[in-house]
């Protein structure tokens, strides 16, 4: 369903079609189709510009949610506030266009942040970690990663640890050197 603004002029254009028809104005078949034509395509704009308008919320509600995952109070509802749409409509377009929920977005977002912190900072206890990425508790940090990854931050953070030393080893490019033959 649209709801189509006065102030678009759709209504005035469709009232002036209307009146046309009453008086009899409408003779030709090709004027009726002109008419018809232009209001189809008028129409046909105003819905794709306003659609736009509401995709750039939903595009805009994602951006808000990359900006502020830190937060240990974001919220759905304030995720939707800050984007001028009604969380309901937020979560039925965001699954559309992004293929999942903002929740699950946020905290997929979440982890990918925590596992970025766990291999390239070893001076950050799991609370700091925990706290940087939008979990105030340390414990439902650890039982949210665990659930997403299998293994615990600690565990994670020891298996990543020892990934990049035999990939330093096993991934060093090797020189070949090839003897010239002297002539």
């Amino acid at each position: 369903m649209i709801h189509i603004s006065q102030e678009s002029g759709l209504p005035g254009q469709m009232f002036e079609i209307y009146q046309k028809a009453l008086d009899n104005q409408l003779k030709t078949f090709f004027e009726n189709s002109r008419i018809a034509y232009d209001l189809w395509m008028d129409l046909t704009s105003y819905a794709l510009a306003l659609s736009s308008v509401e995709l750039s919320k939903v595009d805009f509600a994602k951006t808000y949610i990359d900006q502020n995952y830190y937060r240990d109070d974001l919220s759905l509802d304030l995720v939707a506030e800050s984007a001028g749409i009604s969380k309901y409509y937020l979560c039925k377009e965001f699954h559309k266009k992004y293929g999942l929920s903002p929740g699950k977005y946020l905290k997929e977002l979440r982890i990918s942040q925590a596992c970025r912190l766990l291999t390239t900072n070893g001076d950050h206890t799991m609370q700091d970690i925990a706290q940087m990425v939008g979990y105030s508790n340390n414990n439902y940090f650890g039982k949210v990663f665990r659930a997403a990854k299998g293994v615990s931050p600690d565990r994670f953070k020891k298996q990543s640890n020892q990934y990049d030393f035999v990939r330093a080893i096993y991934e060093t490019p090797r020189h070949v050197f090839v003897q010239q033959e002297e002539t």
